[in-house]
């Protein structure tokens, strides 16, 4: 005669019996102290984030300025010539811009110049007229009075980082061009505006490829490169790519797409000038170009995006 006992019935007393329990209660212990692990150091990790976004993205720097540009009433200058020399130093046409703002009159004879709230007391906005390429006269924005001269903000030559000897011209993630946005995305993490730090069909790729093709393929997306370059050094351990996990999900919730774009375009490795190194879009287009970001090109902006995957990958390669 065969007795059949039900599998719940089984479990019930395998989980009642004096072994079961112990088993039981291991386990809602390691269970706890997993998340109260994990919750020490997300908070943590949070905290350090939060202290960094508070401090700035970078260490302090020597900002170097050109000498200030007095521009008086008869100086040989076009519209666009005035219009380059603004872009130069910040400018766009933007009144939300914090470097400044300027607006082409309707009837396209001259400029109306809004300066930043950081400028100078000597810097004060005003009204360029031009005309046969000559300034013919310049309008005060103060009380509309005629001037003779304008001084203008001086131009931001670069900034310093003494410590780790860097050059970098920060900008926003507005001043730069689609061209140079797309490029990136192409070359670096196509749907980074849609994942949420990670991408899984990247990964799967990766994984493809490295069983398929023996070759290493990154599966690094812009958020993660971030996390690394800020707060993580290029060591690979499994403790450092955890780290790097907690602090992408974090960044993700802290800051905007564009907030972070914006960061990566000033942090990423662009190779090497004399004994500087070259961080972010912004430096690079002056470095190599002679121009502001705002101005590049479409194959300017691919060479450059291009640079800046082929030294992270040769960073990563190296370590």
């Amino acid at each position: 005669m065969k007795v059949h006992l039900r599998r719940q019935a089984l479990l019930s007393r395998l989980l009642f019996s004096a072994a079961g329990k112990i088993l039981l209660g291991l386990s809602v212990f390691l269970v706890l102290i997993g998340l109260g692990a994990f919750t020490f150091t997300w908070i943590h990790f949070s905290s350090l984030i939060d202290q960094k976004l508070k401090e700035g993205p970078w260490d302090e720097t020597a900002m170097l300025f050109a000498a200030p540009e007095e521009l008086r009433v008869g100086d040989p200058m076009t519209l666009d010539e005035m219009v380059a020399a603004l872009r130069r130093r910040g400018y766009t046409q933007s009144p939300a811009n914090r470097m400044g703002w300027y607006r082409i009159r309707p009837s396209g004879d001259g400029i109306e110049i809004y300066p930043s709230r950081l400028a100078s007391e000597e810097v004060e906005g005003g009204i360029v007229y031009i005309n046969q390429n000559r300034v013919e006269k310049i309008h005060a924005l103060s009380d509309h009075s005629e001037r003779r001269s304008l001084v203008i903000e001086p131009e931001l030559i670069t900034n310093l980082f003494d410590r780790n000897r860097q050059k970098r011209r920060a900008v926003a993630f507005q001043d730069l061009p689609k061209v140079l946005v797309d490029a990136v995305l192409s070359a670096e993490d196509k749907r980074f505006f849609q994942h949420s730090g990670f991408d899984p069909i990247r990964i799967i790729r990766t994984a493809w490829v490295d069983v398929t093709q023996n070759r290493r393929y990154g599966a690094s997306t812009i958020s993660m490169q971030l996390a690394r370059m800020i707060w993580l050094t290029q060591e690979k351990t499994a403790k450092r790519k955890l780290t790097e996990v907690l602090i992408t999900l974090q960044i993700e919730q802290k800051l905007s797409k564009e907030q972070l774009f914006e960061y990566y375009a000033n942090h990423v490795d662009l190779g090497q000038r004399q004994s500087f190194a070259i961080r972010g879009f912004g430096e690079a287009a002056q470095v190599y170009f002679g121009k502001d970001v705002r101005e590049l090109t479409a194959p300017e902006a691919a060479l450059l995006a291009g640079r800046g995957k082929f030294l992270t990958e040769l960073a990563q390669a190296a370590v």
